[in-house]
Order: C-alpha cells, then structure tokens, then sequence
C-alpha cells in the first residue's frame, strides 16, 4: 500500500468514527428524553394516581385511576 492509499483509509475511517459519534449522540439525547418523561410517570404510578395495565397484545398502558378506594 502507497502513502496516499493509507490515507484515504484514513480519512474514511475517521469520517465513519464522526458519523457513529453524531449517530449516538441523537441516540443519547433521544433516550435522555424518554427518561424524563418517564419520571413523572413513575411519580404517578408511585402516589397512586396511575396505574400500568397491560392489554391483550402484551402492551402496557397507563391507566389512571378515578374511582380509587382509600
């Protein structure tokens, strides 16, 4: 392999390790999301105002809870 053959390699490995980096970065901030909305999800599920049902198709489900019993 030439010098020039090396670099081409190179510079094509170091724009696939740029394309991964930005690619888990989306990644992060995506899941960086669910996670904050799953905390006031949790919140309720904690103090009782919700509750996590799961249907026919195996889904689970937030359902709250109106007529609750204390």
């Amino acid at each position: 392999m030439t010098e020039t053959d090396i670099m081409i390699l190179s510079i094509l490995f170091n724009i696939i390790l740029l394309f991964n980096n930005w690619l888990m970065h989306k990644r992060y901030n995506l899941l960086g999301e669910a996670m904050g909305k799953l905390v006031r999800v949790m919140d309720a599920i904690a103090d009782g105002k919700a509750m996590p049902k799961r249907n026919s198709k195996g889904e689970i489900h937030i359902k709250e809870l109106h007529n609750e019993a204390n």
